[in-house]
């Protein structure tokens, strides 16, 4: 790209109504929740339409600039980050709720609506939306739909994508789409919305979504098993799991616990237990479930383990809270999110506990224990600088590869971008990434947009 094309192509978005335009870029769109990451760029703009968006799309063909769409910037593999100068998209100012139908139980919603303002909303109007990604309150509808967000909620109630019943958008050429609608089933030709989803922003930008809702979950019970080891929280986890159908199932240590409240300066009243598992039960009939699961297990003294009389606002403000904890524990910080098959779990959790043993870093595990989901973190500690890169990369492909391994895959909901890009040839043969690519220049033949993501 010339720099005498780059000028042309701000000269012409900035003639365009409803957009803004920085050429100077804040130091806030130059990275997201990535830790380590920062990239460049030429530029920042800013679509207030969907209609501004295919314009700029089409500027940016004509004068071969690259783009990367970003949404909220929370994302936690470097998708929205701009590589090599590439001009930065935000959806910040799509952020509008056409419509709650009632009748069809369907929402319409602009790609940068936040999504705890789409889910208050549908609620309003007596509906309910499951998806539940941690930073609900920061992140938007449009960026869940880029890379399949998922949350804790997703064992029993499923992902972003399994709402997802409507697209809208364009094509990297800078051809509208129009994919769905209001519909329960439709199988008309190749499911090019199912394509979009998780696509992370590299096959099109999305500008309006269409979500099926469903009714209120009816009333739920949190109930935290406070467990001695990681294998007797498996246990507990396999024997709810396998008879019964938890909304979530999740698990921190101890150690997750302590990080958050020496980062926040302060130490909360919870109980304290080496593991923590919490389950979430629907319907007022808990207390006779735990009943039968207490009978399934013959750990003595399984009872007093359970607790549902605590603060749970405490409890999972703490579960939110780990990931930056655990940074500031370590200095520095790789992640990742591998998932195997729930029955592996023991397994990779047991692989993760020797590597912690072998490796001069601290490895930690936790997350989303009842669909096989691990958030891993590998914090620096006391390592030197100068080994941090190539020892913390060692650590990751082992994790990654035992997570293969066992079945699993190389994310199971924050998606490839850049940060596990150089994974993608671990899960997938040539044969795979080669229809992969082939699939990304048929949609972009420009290489418009994410460029050096994904593939």
């Amino acid at each position: 790209m010339q720099n005498a094309d780059l000028l042309e192509f701000f000269d012409a978005v900035e003639e365009l109504s409803y957009s803004k335009v920085e050429r100077i870029v804040p130091d806030d769109y130059l990275s997201d929740k990535t830790p380590g990451l920062e990239g460049r760029s030429f530029g920042l703009i800013i679509p207030q339409t969907p209609e501004t968006v295919g314009q700029v799309i089409r500027l940016a063909n004509l004068h071969g600039v690259p783009l990367v769409v970003r949404g909220a910037g929370t994302g936690k593999s470097g998708g929205a980050v701009p590589l090599d100068g590439d001009v930065v998209l935000s959806l910040e100012l799509l952020n509008r709720i056409h419509e709650v139908d009632v009748a069809n139980c369907m929402v319409s919603v602009e790609s940068g609506v936040i999504l705890s303002d789409l889910k208050r909303s549908v609620a309003e109007a007596g509906l309910w939306y499951p998806p539940d990604p941690a930073s609900e309150t920061t992140c938007s509808i449009g960026g869940n739909v880029a890379v399949n967000a998922g949350g804790p909620s997703c064992l029993k109630y499923g992902v972003t994508g399994d709402y997802v019943v409507g697209l809208k958008g364009f094509f990297p050429t800078g051809e509208s789409f129009s994919l769905g609608g209001k519909l329960r089933k439709n199988v008309a030709g190749f499911d090019l919305i199912k394509l979009l989803v998780g696509s992370e922003g590299v096959l099109g930008v999305i500008t309006e979504i269409t979500l099926r809702l469903v009714s209120p979950s009816s009333a739920s019970q949190d109930v935290l098993y406070m467990a001695d080891t990681m294998d007797e929280a498996m246990t507990i986890v396999q024997s709810v799991c396998t008879r019964y159908q938890p909304v979530l199932a999740e698990y921190w240590t101890k150690e997750c616990v302590d990080s958050v409240f020496n980062c926040k300066g302060k130490n909360v009243s919870i109980p304290q237990t080496p593991v923590y598992v919490v389950f979430r039960f629907e319907g007022d009939h808990h207390n006779a479930v735990l009943d039968q699961i207490n009978r399934l297990v013959s750990t003595e003294g399984v009872v007093d383990k359970w607790k549902t009389d605590l603060d749970w606002d405490v409890l999972w403000d703490c579960r939110k809270n780990i990931s930056p904890a655990l940074t500031e524990l370590g200095g520095m910080k790789r992640s990742e999110d591998v998932t195997v098959p729930p029955a592996s779990i023991g397994e990779m959790m047991l692989f993760l506990g020797h590597l912690n043993d072998q490796s001069p870093l601290k490895i930690i595990g936790y997350g989303h224990l009842g669909d096989g989901n691990i958030h891993v973190n590998v914090l620096k500690m006391d390592l030197p600088d100068s080994e941090w890169e190539s020892v913390s990369m060692d650590v990751m492909s082992q994790v990654v590869n035992e997570a293969i391994r066992l079945g699993g895959t190389i994310t199971g909901e924050h998606g490839v971008g850049v940060s596990k890009k150089r994974f993608m040839s671990t899960q997938f043969d040539e044969k795979t990434l080669g229809l992969m690519r082939a699939i990304k220049h048929a949609f972009d033949p420009n290489r418009i947009l994410g460029r050096g993501k994904i593939l």
